[in-house]
């Protein structure tokens, strides 16, 4: 299931931490697998409503997780004919 997220900050918590994170992000030059990013999944988690959640830098980088769901699927089903 593919959950969308409205990444507006729409609290003052949320809009104080901002400035700070963004700036934290421009400071090392990383955005994918930075320092913040685990935390940044945890929290995306907890705000979903589930245990883990994954931030992919693009489409395409998301493709590479799917198809290995899928190739386990096909290789088990495989396995089970």
């Amino acid at each position: 299931m593919i959950v969308r997220i409205d990444l507006r900050v729409t609290d003052d918590h949320g809009h104080h931490e901002l400035p700070a994170a963004v700036d934290a992000v421009l400071r090392h030059g990383r955005l994918a697998l930075g320092p913040g990013a685990a935390r940044f999944e945890s929290l995306l988690a907890e705000c979903i409503g589930r245990t883990l959640a994954v931030s992919i830098k693009s489409g395409t980088d998301a493709l590479v997780p799917v198809l290995a769901v899928i190739g386990e699927d096909l290789h088990a089903a495989h396995r089970q004919s």
